[in-house]
């Protein structure tokens, strides 16, 4: 299993969630985007797609969210960047 990440900044201590920078995600048929948790990732992705999505499906309603930060304000916030790929190790 991956190494859990903290994300800290050593002069101000501002952090992020502890974990990979980010979380998986599915889409509902409504385009809610709903977290799914490790290691329970197949089960949540079965309740919301049914028990046997296609790979496209999966392609098009499950991604990944990276914790971001605006440098202005400070706020943090959530997005898909786009830049997460999906790796042979998640094929379903």
């Amino acid at each position: 299993m991956p190494e859990i990440k903290k994300y800290i900044c050593s002069y101000c201590v501002y952090s992020f969630p502890t974990g990979w920078g980010g979380y998986m995600y599915v889409e509902d048929e409504k385009g809610k985007r709903i977290p799914y948790p490790h290691p329970s990732e197949f089960s949540k992705v079965r309740e919301v797609l049914g028990c046997f999505p296609t790979k496209e499906l999966l392609n098009d309603r499950t991604c990944f969210n990276s914790y971001c930060i605006c440098l202005d304000c400070k706020n943090r916030y959530e997005a898909d960047l786009g830049d997460e790929t999906h790796n042979k190790w998640r094929s379903y």
